[in-house]
């Protein structure tokens, strides 16, 4: 008796305590525009409770407005319907619940779908489509077909997960206009392969976090850890410029530590990022070089520079961490190396323009006589 009584009064002070308003906080992810471009954080490639994930479409919205992203998009298996007792079985549904949600916390929210088939096809997103329903049937080709005509963007996902590779599957789609993408990363996994095949094809590099469990589950923000993504390089922030990018393969994938795209669009990001300061170096009455290099990091990526090529009389640390945020100081002296102006060669070995291809930029120091 003493504990029902104990419960009831909990409920009551969970009652009087609890509003309707609630304080959420936002994170801003520091990637620079490029030329002409707003650099827009999303994910393509999300599942609710209307398949087999474990979460209500308002609430990822939620979560991915507190990460700092712009936009998202619901793709719920069409095959697979978990709670199909419990909710409505619509494979629209989950876009229409969350549709004015969005719109209060200026997120971009794109209707989709994945078509979760077996090898040797495999499965395949399509976003901006317009009616999900109409591409429930059995034949595989006929659905992705059937997408291709309500105008969507046609993804492969997690390509290593099959083991036939590029097929004559995905060549006939390829050739037929039906796949616009593929994704390079997918939740924790990157892969080489797909990267080659979209610079070999002219695809689309996709980052998704492929998420089913609440996104807390499966990535620790705590750690500065954030969900696989993909950068789009739009001209507006709008459903329409979106999509637009994509068709004109203007992304990259942000997966753990790296961006994975082409050399256009990560060598402006690097140069937008970081800045060389003090690239000024003097030499003294000895003909000796005692001076400090500083790096400045505007950007939340921490790239990574490894030097592979200097005079040979300069002493310089091999590998730097530009911390995200910050002014790094580099200690460098040596002799003079006999001329006004000389590069230091370096590779961002975070910044991927090929499997595992790293980018390579130069700095150039004037040498000043004291």
């Amino acid at each position: 008796m003493k504990t029902r009584i104990l419960f009831i009064v909990i409920l009551v002070f969970i009652s009087l305590t609890s509003s309707n308003s609630q304080v959420l906080y936002r994170k801003t992810i520091a990637i620079p525009d490029i030329s002409g471009y707003l650099t827009l954080k999303a994910d393509f490639h999300i599942h609710t409770v209307f398949s087999n994930g474990l979460v209500w479409p308002t609430v990822r919205v939620q979560e991915a407005w507190m990460e700092g992203l712009d936009v998202i998009a619901f793709t719920d298996h069409l095959e697979y319907h978990t709670f199909d007792k419990d909710v409505v079985y619509d494979d629209n549904r989950a876009t229409e619940v969350a549709k004015s949600y969005a719109q209060m916390y200026g997120m971009v929210l794109i209707k989709g779908t994945e078509i979760t088939r077996s090898q040797p096809l495999g499965h395949f997103n399509a976003i901006f489509t317009t009616d999900n329903n109409k591409l429930r049937v059995k034949d595989s080709i006929l659905s992705i077909t059937t997408a291709g005509q309500q105008g969507a963007f046609i993804t492969w996902n997690h390509p290593h997960e099959n083991n036939k590779g590029w097929n004559e599957v995905q060549e006939m789609l390829f050739k037929q206009g039906l796949m616009n993408g593929i994704e390079v990363a997918n939740h924790n996994t990157y892969f080489p392969e797909a990267q080659q095949w979209c610079m070999d094809k002219n695809l689309t590099m996709m980052g998704t976090s492929d998420v089913h469990n609440p996104i807390t589950f499966d990535y620790n923000f705590q750690k500065g850890e954030h969900r696989t993504l993909t950068l789009v390089f739009a001209k507006e922030k709008t459903p329409e410029s979106i999509q637009e990018a994509l068709n004109n393969h203007r992304t990259a994938a942000y997966w753990k530590d790296k961006i994975i795209g082409k050399e256009e669009f990560l060598s402006e990001i690097f140069k937008n990022s970081v800045s060389f300061l003090n690239t000024t170096i003097t030499i003294n009455k000895k003909n000796k070089i005692k001076a400090v290099l500083y790096i400045k990091n505007s950007s939340d990526i921490p790239y990574k520079i490894k030097f592979t090529e200097k005079p040979a009389d300069i002493t310089i640390p091999t590998e730097i961490l530009l911390e995200p945020g910050k002014t790094s100081a580099i200690d460098f002296d040596g002799k003079s190396p006999g001329q006004k102006l000389y590069s230091l060669t370096f590779e961002v070995t975070n910044l991927l323009v090929g499997p595992n291809k790293p980018y390579v930029s130069t700095v150039n120091l004037t040498v000043v006589n004291q």
